[in-house]
């Protein structure tokens, strides 16, 4: 397989921070400039301070990053959301409730220097992943924070998310969840 899968966690116990920089700033997307500045000036630190996991797409041949994807344990703050949304998201009724444990997909993407359609392929593994830890820890859902763009809300529906916020043009990002249970 041309692409391969590295966990940066073990990158960071074979690898020089420079070797590893230079891997990180292969990657390059023009059309998300966040997806670019995290993994380029956040992954490594978060990586070493433990707030989260990157999971790098190497192409094999020309030894570039592609891909892409950061997860994490996290919280969904709840206060916005209705009862109605809160009594499913946490599974039962609970009106003091401000913040749910989740896990979070903090990142996905892939360089404009793939010429693959590998979304899902990515989605996939990180889903695989978090499952891991699930299986471990339990859990009810997913999260992530998707654009708020026709094409992209499709994509992650297409691939079991859901909206638990309206689609509403004026709202940049739109929260979504994956449920495990």
């Amino acid at each position: 397989m041309r692409y391969k899968l590295f966990p940066l966690s073990e990158l960071l116990n074979f690898t020089s921070k420079s070797q590893i920089k230079k891997l990180l700033k292969t990657f390059h997307c023009d059309k998300n400039k966040d997806l670019e500045s995290f993994l380029h000036n956040k992954a490594v630190l978060f990586e070493e301070k433990g707030r989260s996991r990157t999971y790098l797409y190497v192409d094999t041949n020309t030894k570039e990053t592609v891909a892409y994807f950061t997860i994490s344990i996290s919280s969904l703050y709840v206060e916005e959301f209705s009862k109605e949304t809160i009594t499913i998201l946490y599974g039962q009724e609970n009106i003091k409730l401000k913040c749910l444990p989740c896990y979070l997909i903090g990142q996905l993407g892939k360089s404009d220097t793939c010429d693959k359609k590998i979304g899902k392929i990515l989605l996939k593994q990180a889903l695989k992943t978090i499952i891991k830890g699930y299986y471990l820890f339990n859990g009810r859902f997913v999260l992530l924070d998707a654009i708020n763009n026709e094409k992209i809300i499709s994509f992650y529906e297409e691939n079991g998310f859901i909206p638990i916020e309206n689609l509403d043009e004026n709202k940049e990002i739109i929260k979504m969840i994956y449920w495990l249970i």
